[in-house]
């Protein structure tokens, strides 16, 4: 039975004798995803900053692993952990200093690219092989070359993008996902894992699991970026603002001592 990871039962705010929220009811349970939608004014803000502690609501309840909570700011739901999921290239950045400033456990995945598609027809120069994005801009060159026919064309701007995710190439977000796994703020080969692969599912649980495994060692003061930062030896000039100074100063103290340790073990030159 799939258990119950949050629960809103009959949650109510109003702002002004403004009614945001009236009697709203939403459960999350293990392995599901959601997505609030509606109108400007719906409510979908004022649920999402309750349910991040922003806000308190005036009526109902929230339960998190069926445990009533009632959190009184930002830092007591926090405290949980986060998963950050980004799109493309303009949110894993975001993301990342998200979680740079918030300084508890947590990591970005990536929606992931979109799946590469196949033409229907089975010749010409872009059939029975994978396609891209990239090779739309191609085909519409090969069109205007007369290379190939419009019906061709159409063929593989119809196939080329068959769903959801970022741009199938290695364009600024699947460039940025590879960077983000390599400087260790997410899991090495989850954000290569394509929006729609029935494994996206698997890693996204798995991403969940990797946060309450940090919570349970105890680790809520070491956030995976300011280890990232050191063990790429990047330096930010800006990295206050940022990061925040308390993560900025784990970043610095640590990249000295590392820095040191480098220099004694560098092998020196002997020669002229």
């Amino acid at each position: 039975m799939a258990v119950s990871q949050v629960r809103l039962d009959s949650i109510g705010k109003r702002y002004s004798g403004t009614k945001a929220l009236d009697n709203v009811s939403v459960e999350v349970v293990e392995g599901t995803v959601h997505a609030l939608v509606g109108a400007n004014g719906a409510g979908k803000s004022t649920l999402g900053k309750i349910i991040g502690g922003v806000i308190r609501p005036d009526d109902g309840q929230m339960f998190v692993n069926n445990l009533p909570v009632r959190y009184s700011s930002p830092r007591e739901a926090r405290i949980d952990g986060i998963v950050t999921i980004s799109g493309c290239d303009k949110t894993i950045p975001a993301m990342t200093m998200v979680l740079g400033r918030l300084n508890i456990p947590g990591l970005m995945l990536y929606c992931g690219s979109i799946m590469f598609g196949r033409c229907v027809g089975t010749t010409g120069p872009f059939a029975n092989r994978n396609l891209t994005i990239q090779d739309v801009f191609e085909a519409i060159g090969a069109y205007n070359a007369g290379k190939i026919s419009a019906a061709e064309l159409k063929d593989v701007e119809d196939h080329a993008c068959p769903g959801a995710g970022a741009c199938g190439g290695q364009f600024t977000a699947n460039t940025m996902a590879t960077a983000y796994e390599m400087l260790g703020m997410s899991p090495m080969g989850w954000n290569g894992v394509p929006a729609i692969d029935p494994r996206k599912e698997e890693v996204a649980f798995e991403s969940g699991k990797a946060v309450s495994a940090k919570l349970n060692w105890g680790e809520a003061k070491a956030p995976m970026l300011a280890y990232a930062l050191i063990y790429a030896g990047t330096g930010l000039d800006n990295s206050a603002n940022i990061l925040g100074p308390e993560v900025t100063r784990m970043v610095n103290e640590f990249t000295t001592k590392k820095c040191a340790k480098l220099k004694d073990d560098t092998p020196r030159s002997t020669g002229n």
